[in-house]
């Protein structure tokens, strides 16, 4: 009974150590099935490249729309107190013209008969200045004898003063009548391009009319609009390409905001 339990006891043992072995066996084969590590992927995570920080400008459109316009325009008006006929017209439109170039030429018939008309009206007060002028002196005189009153000589003293009120205004409209006649010619204040003509040959030209507009200096600009979202891109100074539709391309820079 001994010897049987022996084995049976050795036959378990041995059992026992076989499944041992084969669960090791089974282990270590699962172990070496695992598939290997990458081992790019795990240098990638695990490199580290030290740079030096820069500043870069990156580059953005801001689109606009807008018009060309003068930088500065001059309108000229007629300068006249009177109505004249436009007998010459010297200029069009787009010609370049120079400061005190003549323009056009307007009648200067009407502006010479008003100045003779003028200049007999002077000549009328000069002498009621001379008449009453001459009555205060000899007023003056009587009164020393007595012949006359004080107050007669204080009239003919406020007669002589009104006429000589009257003179110089006379004359300072005389002034004015040949202004008119210098006004005739119509002359280029400034240098620069004429883009806009009022006028024709032969019509009535009435005081204050407008005449020419002229681009000063030939200078025009480009009055954008763009949207609110993008007002804080733009800048005094800032370069600026404008796109024509013929595809030229201009370039200036942000003059005013």
């Amino acid at each position: 009974m001994e010897d049987r339990v022996g084995k049976v006891g050795a036959g378990m043992i041995r059992n026992s150590v076989l499944l041992a072995l084969a669960g090791a066996l089974l282990i270590s084969s699962c172990s070496k099935s695992a598939p290997p590590k990458d081992s790019a992927a795990v240098e990638a995570l695990t490199s580290v490249t030290s740079i030096h920080p820069q500043t870069k400008l990156w580059r953005g459109l801001v689109s606009a729309t807008g018009k060309i316009v003068p930088v500065q325009e001059v309108i000229i008006k007629t300068k006249m107190s009177n109505s004249s006929d436009l007998q010459e017209l010297r200029v069009s439109v787009g010609d370049s013209v120079k400061k005190g170039q003549i323009l056009a030429i307007l009648d200067k018939v009407p502006a010479q008969l008003a100045i003779r008309i003028q200049k007999s009206k002077v000549a009328e007060m000069q002498a009621n200045f001379i008449k009453s002028s001459t009555k205060v002196k000899q007023a003056k005189a009587l009164m020393k004898f007595g012949a006359i009153s004080a107050n007669e000589v204080l009239e003919d003293v406020t007669t002589a003063k009104t006429d000589k009120a009257l003179l110089d205004y006379e004359k300072a409209t005389l002034v004015g009548k040949e202004l008119d006649l210098a006004y005739t010619v119509i002359r280029a204040p400034s240098d620069g391009i004429i883009f806009a003509l009022s006028a024709t040959l032969g019509s009535t030209i009435t005081p204050g009319s407008e005449l020419f507009k002229i681009i000063r200096n030939g200078s025009l600009e480009w009055q954008a609009e763009i949207n609110a979202a993008d007002a804080s891109k733009v800048h005094l100074g800032q370069p600026v390409s404008l796109l024509e539709p013929s595809g030229a391309v201009l370039l200036g820079k942000v003059r005013q905001l």
